[in-house]
């Protein structure tokens, strides 16, 4: 039977308690072998067609009006898959329409050849061939469609026996596992309970594409276990994404069973809150924010530094991404969160001061956003008051210098729109002595070429010899030279102000936020309307 060792089809994986502990069970998916090894038979050999197979899924005793969100055989990282059904029966009908179809349609094709373009010495030969050809090709595409309908109806058939006995082990399933893999398509949130303080939830959505993805969340107390770190680990991390969960795995079926993701990782942490829940708290939960604190200070005192550290983060990643390249993507790290890109490194080179502020600003302000996770630590670990604190008075403090750098790249986008609109009308007064050169050019030529004279102006030939005066005009020449340098300057205008406008709405989006964050928190700042 094929498919035996793979995860979901051949067996679950369950996290259960056991007197030792908890453990990672392996359970294997009672499947119909017969019907199984049948359908290997069918496969295999290509004198059976579609309405065989049919035939014998007619007299299968098994359920055949269900439907399954079960996303296997397909990636979970694929998108819209349609739920597991019993096949949709192929009629005669149709079947023999496309026979005739593929016959007509290659007919068509050999009929034109009939009548070549080029010489051929024995015709008839030619005829023979040709004809020899036709019925072979006509074969080989009726044979193919025959394949495509047989395989299709058996892996679609062999589909919806294996979710079907996927759902029928569920029940038994549930009664003895915490937790368990699944094949679900589309959104799936259960929540377990693990122990009285601990509670694991999954959210995950399979098979929609860019869209899938693949989050574990550990409840501790009340308290999610988040990743706190990120926020000053990474550069680019949407931190409202990035710490909503205490890991964020590659959509993958691998990560299930990996030694290091999925099920391993909850025993794991579950196993050090039963064996230490004091050392638990102190490395998963009250370790992570005194390292975000002290990466939030760091960002607040000397961003500088930061960024500097950041720009080596990323030559070590780049490192280690070179030396995964030829691993197999689920076996990798993910890598969603980069430290830096090349567009910062570039702008901090044109714009440093901008650049700076503006990180220091998305990540203090998105510490504001993890303040109501904050606060639930303070049964375990008081001095968070104190942390929370210091974060508001981050944030305070950024308001004004907001406010400065926004006055002050206004004025500057100001000034760079009057040097716009001078370019603008220098670039046009160019443009309008080239013409008039052109004209004085084109004149001339007229004058002293009867043959250039009677020529449409949209000739080829007159064209050519228009041009061509004017590229040996010294006057033109001056004037293309000037329009290209005045073209460059106004382009790096108009980038600069589309810059720096980004900049400045960036900012003050991030102030309306920091208010209004502030305001929610009681505090009420000076700039805040």
């Amino acid at each position: 039977m094929r498919n035996k060792d793979v995860i979901n089809v051949g067996f679950i994986l369950s996290l259960v308690e056991n007197k030792g502990g908890l453990c990672v069970e392996k359970l294997n998916i009672p499947q119909p072998t017969d019907i199984l090894q049948t359908l290997d038979s069918f496969e295999d050999f290509d004198g059976y067609d579609v309405f065989d197979v049919q035939q014998y899924a007619s007299k299968l005793s098994i359920n055949k009006r269900g439907k399954y969100k079960y996303c296997w055989p397909f990636e979970y990282k694929k998108a819209f898959i349609e739920d597991a059904m019993f096949p949709k029966e192929v009629t005669r009908e149709e079947y023999n329409k496309k026979m005739v179809e593929i016959k007509n349609r290659i007919e068509m094709e050999y009929e034109l050849k009939k009548h070549p373009t080029y010489h051929v010495d024995n015709y008839r030969a030619y005829l023979q061939t040709l004809e020899i050809n036709k019925k072979n090709k006509i074969n080989e595409e009726q044979e193919n469609y025959k394949k495509e309908k047989r395989l299709s109806y058996i892996n679609n058939l062999r589909r919806y026996i294996y979710a079907q006995s996927y759902t029928n082990v569920l029940p038994m399933i549930k009664e003895k596992a915490l937790v368990y893999s699944n094949e679900t398509i589309g959104w799936y949130r259960p929540d377990f309970r693990i122990t009285g303080d601990v509670l694991v939830s999954f959210r995950t959505n399979f098979c929609y594409g860019r869209s899938a993805y693949f989050h574990v969340n550990v409840n501790y107390k009340g308290i999610n276990i988040l990743p706190y770190t990120d926020i000053v680990r990474y550069f680019w991390s949407n931190m409202m994404d990035n710490v909503r969960c205490t890991r964020d795995y590659f959509p993958d079926r691998k990560i299930w069973g990996d030694v290091k993701g999925g099920l391993f990782f909850i025993k794991e942490i579950c196993d050090m809150i039963v064996r230490d829940s004091d050392e638990f708290e102190k490395k998963w939960i009250i370790g992570e924010v005194e390292k975000m604190m002290d990466g939030l200070k760091s960002i607040n005192n000397d961003i500088q530094k930061y960024y500097e550290g950041l720009e080596k983060a990323k030559e070590s990643e780049e490192d280690n991404i070179r030396q995964l390249r030829f691993i197999d993507k689920a076996e990798t790290p993910i890598i969603r969160y980069r430290h830096i890109d090349d567009k910062t490194i570039k702008r901090y080179k044109l714009y440093p001061h901008e650049v700076l502020l503006v990180i220091q600003v998305d990540k203090l302000s998105a510490a504001l956003s993890l303040l109501e996770e904050l606060s639930t630590l303070k049964n375990i670990y008081a001095p968070i008051i104190n942390q929370i604190a210091i974060i508001i008075h981050y944030n305070e403090e950024l308001v004004p210098a907001i406010d400065t750098m926004c006055g002050n790249l206004k004025t500057k986008i100001t000034e760079l729109q009057q040097i716009e609109i001078i370019l603008q009308s220098n670039l046009a007064k160019e443009h309008e002595l080239l013409q008039i050169r052109k004209n004085e050019i084109n004149a001339l030529m007229e004058a002293k070429e009867e043959e250039y004279r009677s020529l449409p102006p949209e000739h080829v030939d007159r064209k050519q010899k228009f041009n061509d005066a004017c590229d040996n005009d010294e006057e033109c020449s001056a004037c293309k030279i000037r329009i290209q340098d005045l073209m460059e300057k106004l382009y790096n205008t108009q980038q600069d102000i589309r810059e720096r406008t980004d900049f400045k709405s960036h900012l003050e989006e991030r102030k309306s936020y920091i208010t209004e964050r502030l305001k929610q928190w009681g505090v009420k700042t000076n700039n805040s309307d």
